[in-house]
C-alpha cells in the first residue's frame, strides 16, 4: 500500500497522504487525504533596471514612475518606449484635445498594439480619456518587436528637451507668466485641477499636464504653430 502511494505521489499532481488508525499494534482503519500538489508560479518577465530615460519622460507626461515600470513589466519596455513618444506629439499637437489621463491614454495605445498594430493617426482616435472612440475587432496577438525610435520623433523629442532648457533658464518674473497663461489656457479648456494649482504654487513647471501646455505655449511662441514639426531643409532647431 505505501509503496503504491508513494509511486502515485512522484508520478502525478497529486499528493495522497496514507492515514492509520491503530488500536495497540494493529491498524483497525486507513483513511486517504488526496491533495492537489501546489504549482510554482514563474513571473512573466524578471525585473531588472529600467531606463530611467524613460521614466523621466513619462513623469513629464504625468504618468507616475511605478504606474509606468508595472506597464513595463506587463508589456515590453520598447513598446512601451514607442508608445510614450506617441503619446508626447499628441500632447503637443495644439490642434487636437488635451489628454486628462495620460496613464490611461498610454495603457490603450499598449493594449491596442497587442491586438494589431495601430497606426499614430490611428491612435488620434483615441479620446482624450484614453478610452477607444470606436471598438476595433481583435486582430490576433503577435509578439511586439523591438523598435528604434522614428526620425521625426527623435527630432520632436530633441525640441522639447530644447525648450525645457530654455525654460529652467528664465527668470523668476518671465516664468510666472508663463505659469499665469497656461493656467488660463487650462481654465478654458475645464482642464484646472487641484494638481495643476499645486505644481503651479510649488513652481513644477516642466511635469504632467502643465508642464506640457508649458512647452507648447513657449514652442507656439518662439517657433510659431509648427514648432514641433522638422522643417523640410532638416534643420534641428530651424
Amino acid at each position: 500500500m505505501k509503496k503504491a502511494v508513494a509511486e502515485i505521489n512522484a508520478a502525478t499532481d497529486l499528493e495522497i497522504e496514507l492515514i492509520e488508525h491503530k488500536q495497540g499494534r494493529a491498524v483497525v482503519e486507513v483513511q486517504f487525504a488526496i491533495r492537489k500538489k501546489k504549482q510554482v508560479v514563474v513571473g512573466r518577465r524578471a525585473k531588472g533596471p529600467v531606463d530611467a530615460h524613460l521614466i523621466r519622460r513619462g513623469e513629464l507626461l504625468g504618468i507616475r514612475a511605478a504606474k509606468l515600470e508595472g506597464l513595463i513589466e506587463e508589456f515590453d519596455e520598447d513598446l512601451v518606449r514607442e508608445k510614450v513618444a506617441v503619446l508626447e506629439s499628441r500632447v503637443g499637437n495644439s490642434k487636437l484635445s488635451n489628454v486628462d489621463n495620460p496613464y490611461s491614454y498610454l495603457r490603450s495605445l499598449v493594449r491596442n498594439h497587442q491586438q494589431g498594430d495601430i497606426a499614430a493617426s490611428d491612435a488620434q482616435e483615441l479620446d482624450a480619456t484614453g478610452k477607444d472612440a470606436q471598438t476595433a475587432p481583435p486582430k490576433p496577438t503577435e509578439a511586439p518587436t523591438p523598435r528604434l525610435l522614428p526620425p521625426e520623433e527623435e527630432w520632436v523629442q530633441q525640441r522639447r528637451d530644447e525648450i525645457r532648457e530654455r525654460i529652467q533658464a528664465l527668470s523668476p518674473e518671465q516664468k510666472r507668466a508663463l505659469i499665469d497663461e497656461a493656467l488660463s489656457h487650462l481654465g478654458r479648456q475645464g482642464l484646472l485641477n487641484a494638481v495643476v494649482s499645486r505644481r503651479a504654487a510649488q513652481g513644477d513647471i516642466l511635469h504632467g499636464m502643465l508642464g506640457a501646455t508649458v512647452v507648447r505655449i513657449y514652442g507656439e511662441r518662439e517657433y510659431g504653430p509648427d514648432w514641433n514639426k522638422k522643417a523640410p531643409e532638416g534643420d534641428l532647431f530651424a
